[in-house]
């Protein structure tokens, strides 16, 4: 089973992680629900996705046609 990297955040100088759909503390403690709403705006507002969700695809760009 391949190992999922965690999303990370550092708010008010302390740190989270994003791990089983939950916020922990690098110790593993969770936290409430009320600091978990907080820590996934603070993580959108600095990654533009959610966390847990995959990094957004980047836009594959079409072949260029020559014209013969």
């Amino acid at each position: 089973m391949p190992r999922c990297p965690f999303d990370k955040v550092v708010v008010d100088g302390r740190s989270y992680v994003y791990r089983d759909c939950h916020w922990t503390t690098p110790n593993g403690y969770r936290v409430s629900t009320a600091d978990a709403q907080k820590l996934t705006f603070a993580f959108y507002e600095q990654h533009g996705r959610v966390p847990g969700a995959p990094a957004p695809a980047r836009p594959r760009s079409s072949p260029t046609r020559r014209s013969r």
